[in-house]
């Protein structure tokens, strides 16, 4: 389940619920799922992974260069592709520093 899903400029934003741990390629799957709706052209999907790591796993069909997004939160990946783990913030952080970065 997901909760807070933002679209703006594209780009999809979407959030597991607090306290609820998520598989990555759950993640990455969501965010592929995310491509697949009109006008999103590129998504992330933020989500606990175990109790202190939150994850990231983005994608990108043409508006961003994701892997250079998520490099910049520790992270790596290519320009369609990409993913990052975060250790001692939450959900709610890691998303107001990703908004920061895709502006």
């Amino acid at each position: 389940m997901l909760t807070n899903v933002i679209i703006k400029n594209n780009i999809a934003i979407a959030c597991g619920v607090e306290k609820e741990l998520y598989r990555r390629e759950d993640l990455a799957k969501i965010a592929d799922t995310l491509l697949l709706f009109n006008n999103i052209s590129s998504s992330f999907v933020i989500a606990y992974l175990e109790k202190d790591v939150v994850g990231i796993s983005g994608r990108n069909l043409n508006k961003v260069n994701v892997g250079e997004i998520l490099t910049k939160l520790g992270g790596g990946g290519n320009e369609y592709e990409a993913a990052c783990n975060i250790k001692g913030k939450n959900i709610k952080e890691v998303k107001k520093e990703l908004i920061e970065i895709l502006k």
